[in-house]
């Protein structure tokens, strides 16, 4: 005669695992040791992925800061170039006016050049760096001076004046009458002034 048994009982439970036995606590261990190895391998990549990061910022900072002192030197040796020009325009134009000084001085009436050269020499001692004379005229009789220039800015104008009128020869001039004109590297001027009436 045939039996069946079985061996299966539906109200039994599966038993949980016990992390207190050597078993559960061995599974315990591997798993937090993979979860720090997991999370140690996702901070070196992204630590590894932000030094990357900072490197191309230093080599674009580093490129940026090559171009601005390029740049720099470039607009500061062009600064200098156009000081230079300035330069050398202001001292060749007091160069001609005192060759312009010098020939009217050997041009000069003799009966004249007593006093007419004492005039010039008078301007060639207020001769300033950045204002001069173009060309002037001298009345001994009539105490007359007119005179034209240019300066590089427009405050130099009255100081010219107040150096010429400074010298010797010329104190106790009033200007009468000016006019000044802009340029594009400065301004141009055209004064007539009455002469000291000797005593």
């Amino acid at each position: 005669m045939k039996q069946r048994i079985n061996l299966y009982r539906p109200g039994k439970s599966r038993s949980a695992l016990d992390f207190k036995s050597l078993t559960g606590s061995t599974v315990l261990a591997v798993g937090i040791v993979a979860l720090f190895l997991i999370a140690g391998l996702a901070l070196k990549f992204y630590s590894g992925h932000q030094d990357e990061k900072l490197a191309g910022l230093k080599a674009e900072k580093k490129r940026i800061e090559t171009q601005v002192q390029a740049l720099q030197a470039k607009h500061s040796s062009s600064k200098v170039s156009s000081d230079i020009l300035a330069e050398q325009d202001r001292l060749k134009g007091e160069i001609a006016s005192r060759k312009q000084l010098m020939s009217l001085l050997h041009h000069v009436e003799p009966e004249q050049s007593v006093s007419l050269s004492s005039y010039m020499y008078g301007l060639a001692e207020a001769s300033q760096n950045d204002s001069w004379l173009t060309d002037f005229t001298i009345h001994t009789e009539k105490r007359a001076f007119s005179f034209h220039g240019v300066a590089i800015t427009g405050p130099a104008v009255p100081l010219m004046f107040e150096a010429i009128g400074q010298t010797e020869v010329f104190q106790g001039m009033s200007i009468s009458s000016l006019a000044v004109e802009a340029l594009d590297s400065g301004v141009r001027f055209t004064a007539n002034a009455k002469l000291r009436v000797n005593d």
